[in-house]
């Protein structure tokens, strides 16, 4: 996956080949915004970055930042534990 900043500059993140690549790249999967945030997410575990060094990346405000990654975090840790079939039927 890539993200091109508002500069015009590419950034590529490397996602690992797996269940949890799949479905977050099937999530993120039509929308920019959904792109964006996921490759916000993955500056934040894979490389580290802190919310600041991100939110001067991308322009946005470092509370925006940290907003949208946690969004993303509870979208991702759904998509790798659906609830179990007795908890959807009730």
């Amino acid at each position: 996956m890539a993200f091109v900043d508002r500069d015009g500059v590419h950034r590529g993140v490397e996602l690992r080949d797996d269940y949890a690549t799949g479905a977050m790249l099937s999530w993120a999967a039509g929308s920019p915004r959904r792109w964006r945030d996921l490759w916000l997410l993955q500056l934040r575990d894979t490389r580290g970055w802190s919310y600041s060094r991100i939110a001067e990346c991308v322009g946005l405000h470092r509370s925006s930042v940290s907003r949208r990654i946690r969004k993303v975090r509870k979208k991702v840790a759904a998509l790798l534990n659906p609830p179990s079939p007795e908890a959807m039927a009730s």
